[in-house]
């Protein structure tokens, strides 16, 4: 799908079950602070701006064209 760092990833699969920030930082172990920012990176990568725009687009990649 997107290549992510394995941080990221695991991040972005919390995100893909809906988890809040809070609840990632939680699981995780990682700052509230440090989540934000990768999901901020996430969204990037995956050329998304919310959520569910993430989710759409896990079940729906883009195809870019050749």
């Amino acid at each position: 799908m997107w290549q992510l760092p394995l941080r990221h990833a695991r991040v972005a699969a919390c995100l893909l079950l809906a988890m809040s920030d809070k609840e990632i930082s939680a699981v995780t172990g990682l700052t509230l602070s440090t989540v934000r920012t990768y999901v901020k990176a996430i969204y990037k990568a995956a050329e998304v701006h919310s959520r569910v725009a993430l989710m759409r687009a896990s079940i729906a990649p883009r195809r870019h064209a050749p």
